[in-house]
C-alpha cells in the first residue's frame, strides 16, 4: 500500500470508528488482522468466547448502574427483575417477596421446629443436626 492510500484507509476508519487514529497506523500495523486486532483493543470489544447469556448480562447489569430513573421506576424494574429470576429458579414469589415455595402442609416436624427455633427452614435430616431435647418430648 503506497502513502496515499494508507492516509485514505486511516482517514475511513477513522470516520467510522470515532478513533483518534495516527497517520501511521498501515505501516506500524502492515497486516489486516494487525489493524483489526488493534481497533478490537482500541474500542474495548471483548475477545472472549463468553457465552451470549453472559454478555446480555454484563449489558443489563451496565444499563442498571447507569440508570438514573425515579424510585416508581426501580421498583417496577425491580419486581420485573424478581419475577424473571422466581421463574428462572422456579421458586414462587409471594406478593411481599417472600418465598411462597415453602409448603408447611408437607413439611416434617423437625422442619416446622427449625423454622420456629431458627427463622429458617430445616433443609436436611443429618444426623448431626441440632436439636432441642425439648422438641422430641413435646411429640
Amino acid at each position: 500500500m503506497d502513502s496515499l492510500g494508507a492516509i485514505a484507509l486511516t482517514k475511513r476508519l477513522r470516520s467510522v470508528t470515532g478513533l483518534e487514529l495516527s497517520n501511521t497506523l498501515t505501516f506500524n500495523f502492515p497486516t489486516p488482522a494487525g489493524i483489526a486486532e488493534y481497533l478490537r483493543t482500541e474500542m474495548a470489544v471483548p475477545t472472549s468466547d463468553a457465552p451470549a447469556w453472559e454478555t446480555e448480562l454484563d449489558n443489563l447489569q451496565s444499563a442498571l448502574a447507569e440508570f438514573s430513573g425515579s424510585h416508581t421506576e426501580r421498583s417496577t424494574i425491580e419486581a420485573r427483575l424478581k419475577a424473571l429470576l422466581a421463574r428462572f429458579t422456579g421458586v414462587a414469589q409471594a406478593p411481599g417477596g417472600t418465598d411462597s415455595g415453602a409448603d408447611l402442609e408437607a413439611a416434617t416436624a423437625d422442619e416446622l421446629f427449625a423454622l420456629i427455633d431458627n427463622g429458617t427452614p430445616q433443609s436436611d435430616h443429618r444426623a448431626d443436626d441440632h436439636r432441642d431435647d425439648d422438641h422430641d418430648e413435646k411429640r
